[in-house]
Parts: C-alpha cells; sequence; structure tokens
C-alpha cells in the first residue's frame, strides 16, 4: 500500500526554520534506518526487523536535506489494531519536533477505532510526546525488557 506524502515546514530547537519531508520508506532506505537506529549495534536481529518493516508494513521517513533523520513503522501487529511499532528518531535530532511530526503522520494512517503506541517506563520523552498528542495511558506488559516495563498508550481516533 502506497501512502500520501508530503512535505512541511517545522521549527527546530534553534528556531530555525526548516523543510521536512515525510515519505514512504523503499528498500534503498533500510541501510540509512539500520545507520541511525540505536539498537542496531546492541542487537543485530534489528537489522532484520527494518528489513521485514520495510517489506510487510508501512514505514514513514523523516528527511532533512535529503537525509533520513528518523523512521516510524505502521501495522496491525498489536490485536489487529492500528499500532506505531517502531519510532526512531537519529539521537542528534531528538527533541526538534521530528517525532511529532512522525507521529502524527503514522496517526493518519490508522483505520481502526483506536490507534497504540508503546514505550519503555524508562522513554521519558515519547511519554511526554504521547501525552502532548492526546494519548492516554491504558496499561503496561512485563517481562519484554528485563526491569522496563513496557507502556501501553491509546488515542480514539474519529473517523470521517
Amino acid at each position: 500500500m502506497r501512502v500520501k506524502t508530503g512535505e512541511l515546514e517545522c521549527y527546530v530547537k534553534k528556531r530555525m526554520k526548516i523543510n521536512i519531508k515525510i515519505r514512504q520508506a523503499e528498500q534503498s532506505d533500510a541501510q540509512a534506518l539500520k545507520e541511525l537506529d540505536t539498537i542496531v549495534p546492541l542487537d543485530p536481529t534489528r537489522a532484520e526487523f527494518i528489513d521485514r518493516w520495510i517489506k510487510d508494513d508501512i514505514v514513514l521517513v523523516v528527511e532533512v536535506d535529503n537525509s533520513v533523520v528518523g523512521y516510524g513503522v505502521f501495522n496491525h501487529a498489536f490485536f489487529y489494531q492500528g499500532h506505531v511499532d517502531m519510532l526512531m528518531i537519529h539521537k542528534d535530532f531528538r527533541g526538534q519536533g521530528f517525532g511529532e511530526h512522525l507521529l502524527q503522520a503514522l496517526e493518519k494512517l490508522c483505520d481502526t477505532s483506536k490507534f497504540y503506541v508503546t514505550t519503555n517506563l524508562s522513554n521519558h520523552r515519547m511519554q511526554k510526546l504521547l501525552t502532548k498528542l492526546s494519548f492516554r495511558s491504558c496499561g503496561y506488559i512485563n517481562e519484554l525488557d528485563p526491569d522496563d516495563p513496557e507502556l501501553v498508550y491509546v488515542k480514539n481516533i474519529k473517523k470521517t
């Protein structure tokens, strides 16, 4: 499935106005996603997941000046509901609004009445973003990551 993508303006931390592009990932983006993903060096199976996501799911990438700085994965793997399987922004670009724009673009893809996102208890930045975008906490899952429960967030989606 191809998704509608586009360009938008974003104000980064230093209040500089820049253009960013959010588009669907292609197989040729796989290496860039693997290079920016902080888990790949710690767990090589993540690289296999990235390849599989690009092949089987909807992956959107964020580009700044024609360089990929982040990606997000949308699928229905969470109890057949619209779900963000992964949201990753390059460490040098975090806290500048790219994740917010990417999450909003992923939300537009949601074709179920509820949209789910999970994040680790230790990921305070993501929790703050989800709260800002009107997601609400609805549970947690233990034992996925040792001593770092996965928090589940949901947002009701109005269908038009």
